[in-house]
């Protein structure tokens, strides 16, 4: 068996979830909460996770011992309060931030990402970029980036990382597609639809989900 990680996972619980019209976390995937499945697929391979949320009745039940509770940093607009959060408050210096509506994380995209960060040195993030968009909620993020966020008023994860002076490693599409070929990792919902359509998906092959 290999040795975790030296990374924090840190699952973003989201606020009230009105467009879903349900908390997120709590919904069932495969006979766990969504907050279960993603903190229990990342645990054999990463150190510790850390659910980062408003408040602690936020984590399921079935959840609350894969992984411990952050709040959301104040005076932090939308998730990035939950990036203050994870890279203030995780025992790691590295944090791969995912949110608890991506239920396709996997061993082999987090290894992978690991393995990115050794080709830079002093790195702020590796960050996937499609459709000239960056994608941080499948990100690695280093805790020296907090300096940056913490130094001025950013409005979004677009604007901090465009405009935030970091050191990025830009993981692009096809990067990212060499070792999750359908890009499932990058996969949300915000629909009961949306969420019909991601549990109806096929299984992945064993090569590209595993290392």
């Amino acid at each position: 068996m290999k040795a975790p990680l030296p990374i924090t996972v840190a699952i973003l619980l989201g606020g009230q979830s009105s467009r879903f019209g349900s908390p997120k976390a709590f919904l069932d995937w495969n006979g766990k909460s969504l907050a279960a499945h993603i903190a229990g697929t990342a645990l054999p391979v990463v150190s510790e996770v850390l659910f980062v949320g408003k408040a602690k009745d936020q984590i399921p039940p079935d959840a609350k011992s894969l992984g411990w509770f952050a709040a959301d940093a104040p005076n932090f607009p939308g998730p990035l309060a939950g990036l203050a959060a994870a890279l203030s408050q995780a025992s790691k210096p590295w944090v791969f931030l995912t949110g608890v509506d991506m239920p396709y994380i996997n061993e082999k995209t987090l290894r992978e990402f690991w393995l990115l960060r050794e080709k830079s040195v002093l790195l702020d993030a590796a960050v996937p970029y499609r459709e000239d968009r960056w994608q941080p909620l499948c990100a690695l993020w280093n805790r020296h980036s907090l300096k940056s966020l913490e130094a001025s008023t950013w409005n979004s994860f677009q604007h901090f990382l465009n405009e935030g002076g970091l050191k990025i490693m830009k993981v692009e599409e096809g990067t990212l597609r060499s070792w999750d070929p359908e890009l499932r990792c990058l996969r949300s919902f915000n629909t009961p639809e949306e969420l019909k359509q991601l549990q109806n998906l096929e299984p992945q092959s064993s090569r590209s989900t595993q290392s």
